[in-house]
């Protein structure tokens, strides 16, 4: 039988200082600019929680916002953020389709250093949770998201989101920024380009074939 984790209980720990990611470099985001819930680079989601969306933290009649980003690992290599926003963005079909809803990239470094829980910590087991929070229900990791949502609020360190092990690609790194992270978005990013721009093709190209998916 798969490996389920346990409901958050009621009180979370504070984390400590080792169990937080001081995100300071770029991140590397695809986002569509048609279709359900178009976005733009700057933009966080205020429409969730969606059943796809693993953290989640939205509930009714509260104002929620969120970003997906990936960053690099804890081995960086060139192409890992990239590879592991492209794992992510299209695992359902494992082709990379820079057609479809009209999909973009962006990187873009924060203007302020950002704080993320590390799920792939030691925090999680003191809490109560385990590993299959990152790959299993999302429902019952949405739960958790909007547990250390609350939570958080309390602890004397504040956080602007969750950092956790990719459950597609390995070695990758998640994050999920809250509307708590809403000033370290730049005024400008690195690079914004539409996935279809010829000049993105051979960094594509080499990404999904790192991790075996078919460009399109």
């Amino acid at each position: 039988m798969a490996e389920r984790c346990p409901e958050a209980p009621a009180v979370l720990p504070e984390p400590r200082p080792s169990e937080i990611v001081v995100l300071r470099s770029r991140v590397v985001r695809i986002f569509f600019r048609s279709g359900p819930h178009p976005n733009d680079w700057m933009q966080f989601r205020t429409i969730g929680p969606l059943p796809t969306a693993r953290f989640d933290h939205h509930q009714l009649g509260v104002p929620a916002g969120v970003m997906y980003v990936a960053r690099r690992g804890n081995t960086p290599a060139p192409l890992d953020a990239l590879a592991c926003a492209v794992a992510e963005t299209f695992q359902a079909t494992r082709l990379v389709d820079t057609m479809t809803r009209d999909p973009w990239i962006v990187w873009w470094k924060p203007s302020r250093p950002i704080h993320l829980l590390d799920l792939g910590s030691a925090w999680l087991t003191r809490a109560g949770g385990n590993q299959a929070l990152c790959s299993g229900d999302r429902r019952r990791s949405q739960t958790w998201a909007r547990s250390i949502h609350a939570a958080a609020k309390q602890w004397s360190n504040s956080i602007d989101g969750l950092s956790w092990p990719s459950s597609v690609l390995g070695p990758g790194r998640n994050a999920v920024l809250t509307e708590a992270a809403a000033d370290a978005i730049p005024y400008r990013p690195d690079v914004l380009r539409p996935l279809h721009d010829p000049g993105l093709a051979p960094a594509l190209q080499r990404a999904a074939w790192s991790i075996g998916y078919l460009l399109a």
